[in-house]
């Protein structure tokens, strides 16, 4: 957020409103969490994914980030988007790759879900899991991302309603 309000302040002089951010968990337990090779999840999770797809329909976030490869596998399902796939199958390299597809495929009227790393410090290989999200050696994840995120929000300032003066 940061890198964010860094970027947006010093191109344009406005910050953006965090004020309207909402924070939640994908699922409410983690303990009901399917395991991350399952592509059929237990109806405790497609409960709470028709929960999450309801409010997703009624609030049409235009920006969604999804911290991990579960949370990003949840938004996608929640959004519509297919084909389903384990969770698993988003790992740091693909959620990357997911990443800068999500970046020029953005839709300033539509709900546009981001993947983003969810282990990003706290773990062991966080450094390889930040080159490998970037695609590039010595990367800084937070830069990359935190820049990619402000440019879109200056490109599409005019649309978006995200904005303090």
């Amino acid at each position: 957020m940061d890198v964010i309000q860094d970027k947006v302040f010093r191109n344009e002089h406005v910050r953006m409103n965090t004020s309207s951010i909402y924070v939640r968990n994908a699922i409410e337990d983690a303990t009901k969490k399917p395991r991350p090779n399952e592509v059929d999840w237990p109806p405790a999770v497609t409960g709470e994914l028709g929960l999450y797809r309801e409010n997703l329909l009624l609030h049409q976030p235009r920006l969604l980030f999804a911290f991990g490869a579960f949370a990003y596998e949840f938004a996608r399902r929640a959004n519509g988007e297919n084909p389903e796939r384990m969770y698993l199958y988003w790992r740091a390299t693909r959620l990357g790759e997911e990443f800068r597809r999500k970046v020029e495929a953005f839709d300033s009227t539509g709900i546009n879900a981001f993947p983003l790393l969810h282990v990003s410090i706290a773990r062991g290989r966080f450094i390889q899991a930040h080159d490998y999200f970037c695609d590039s050696e010595g990367a800084n994840y937070f830069e990359y991302a935190g820049k990619a995120i402000a440019s879109l929000l200056l490109e599409h300032s005019s649309t978006l309603q995200v904005w303090i003066s």
